[in-house]
């Protein structure tokens, strides 16, 4: 069982409970996908430019915001704890790259939560391999047949 909340510091969601809903089926689809079977808890918090700049800047010398950053807390045996991390989505970002791309909000902000908490589970895209793996994980549990959102 994923446990989560989603805050939204700047009150930006207009579709909150939408959104909330379809990112708990999306939880039980990555757990099914994955087999997840301990409960977890994590956070996801949407935030303006200004403070994704700022975590940007902090933990990846990047001065510009990004649209989903992650923050695990990896050792769970060591801490024992079922606290998986924090994911932050930037909302200026999300609305900005689905227009581009031409994808619903919801879609698009759906696409980052999974990123995100695939992160919080561990997976990377630093090597063409493991990008491969993610991209597959999260076609499957957005339930798309072949769609490329990133590289």
């Amino acid at each position: 069982m994923l446990i989560f909340s989603i805050s939204d510091r700047s009150n930006f969601l207009k579709e909150q409970k939408k959104i909330l809903s379809k990112c708990r089926c999306l939880c039980n689809r990555l757990m099914k996908i994955l087999k997840v079977k301990q409960r977890y808890v994590f956070d996801c918090i949407v935030i303006n430019q200004i403070e994704m700049t700022k975590l940007n800047k902090k933990y990846h010398k990047k001065n510009t915001p990004t649209n989903v950053l992650s923050f695990a807390l990896n050792d769970t045996k060591i801490l024992k704890t079922n606290l998986l991390g924090e994911i932050y989505i930037c909302y200026e970002v999300c609305v900005k790259e689905a227009k581009n791309k031409a994808i619903k909000f919801i879609d698009y902000f759906s696409f980052l939560f999974i990123h995100g908490l695939l992160h919080l589970f561990g997976y990377t895209h630093t090597t063409n391999k493991n990008w491969y793996l993610m991209n597959k994980l999260t076609n499957q549990i957005l339930n798309l047949k072949k769609y490329d959102y990133e590289k």
